[in-house]
């Protein structure tokens, strides 16, 4: 999304903790509701923005945030045009990506890219692209085996909230250092699509040569 940028816009006012993706049990939605309104009741200012389509999760979600306190800080997109993400993702302080048995990282990538904090579930795909230091981590929640077998998205146990509210709360912070930032735009820095492509035909090239 960095390279559709004409140039970086402004950081949101107050912060924006942002999640992308269908709007599913999965995610925790509900929960990062949850922790953004501990952390609010506590005096730190932020705004919560759901970007991604209606799922599973979102009647209960819509649901609840009428009852939050943050109801006006809450803001959906439930059809998002591409070319609006890069601009969504760089006004953004802290990206929320919680997704058990998630297979690729191109989404906290691409928020490191564009400056963003990441809170991450702690799955071996993300941990191993991001590095140790390069998220706030949350144990993901476990799949539940029954909701799979019957074709149905949903987690057995959901994140903690305390824990997912100091992870925020960490990861607030961290988008406010200047050394945080760096250290977040050379981690991604390497993850390129033309290396991406690059390394992908040399795969190819290697398997038709063994046949």
């Amino acid at each position: 999304w960095t390279r559709e940028r004409a140039a970086a816009p402004a950081r949101d006012d107050p912060p924006t903790v942002l999640v992308l993706g269908r709007v599913d049990h999965r995610r925790a939605p509900v929960e990062i509701l949850a922790a953004c309104e501990l952390l609010r009741a506590r005096g730190v200012a932020l705004q919560l923005v759901l970007v991604g389509r209606h799922g599973d999760a979102y009647d209960e979600l819509r649901a609840r945030t009428t009852r939050s306190p943050m109801v006006a800080s809450v803001r959906f997109t439930s059809e998002p045009r591409e070319s609006d993400m890069p601009a969504i993702v760089a006004r953004a302080a802290v990206l929320v990506h919680i997704s058990p048995g998630e297979l690729t990282p191109v989404t906290p990538l691409e928020a490191l890219a564009a400056g963003c904090a990441v809170v991450a579930s702690r799955t071996p795909v993300l941990v191993e692209a991001l590095g140790a230091d390069g998220a706030r981590w949350i144990d993901a929640p476990d799949v539940d085996a029954h909701a799979t077998a019957r074709g149905v998205d949903g987690p057995a146990s959901a994140p903690n909230v305390d824990a997912l509210a100091a992870a925020i709360e960490a990861a607030l912070r961290d988008a406010r250092d200047p050394l945080h930032s760096a250290a977040r735009a050379r981690r991604a820095a390497p993850f390129t699509w033309q290396r991406h492509a690059s390394l992908t035909m040399t795969a190819w090239r290697t398997i038709l040569a063994q046949h």
